[in-house]
């Protein structure tokens, strides 16, 4: 399993990404969302490795950001964000512009921020 360090590089790539998308516009909203979900996740992971916990499954891991204090005033962002990037990934749901900014906007940056607050990282 990824330790902390590893999760972090992860989410430092997927940050890169997600920044080279939006550069472009957000000509593919849908991979925004999963971009910015799956940046999220591996902060999230890279955060709980801190404390021993090494969750395997979406459903795990959203219980641990549930019960986390230290994540638990953005714990509906990043549940919010969760569902989003399934909506585009299993559900072929069409996502405009606005549905990305929505989602970076109320859903990821807040998640961002308190996760890169908590692991004294930039991404």
């Amino acid at each position: 399993m990824p330790n902390r360090d590893q999760h972090l590089r992860q989410a430092g790539t997927n940050a890169k990404l997600l920044a080279d998308l939006q550069l472009r516009g957000i000509d593919y909203p849908d991979w925004v969302i999963v971009v910015a979900f799956y940046t999220a996740l591996h902060a999230v992971d890279g955060h709980l490795d801190s404390r021993g916990v090494h969750p395997k499954k979406h459903s795990e891991r959203n219980s641990e950001v549930a019960r986390d204090v230290s994540l638990r005033a953005v714990s509906p962002d990043y549940l919010r964000l969760y569902w989003e990037s399934r909506r585009a990934r299993y559900d072929c749901s069409v996502m405009g512009p606005n549905d990305a900014q929505r989602a970076l906007q109320n859903m990821y940056e807040p998640v961002r921020a308190r996760l890169c607050s908590l692991l004294g990282v930039t991404l």
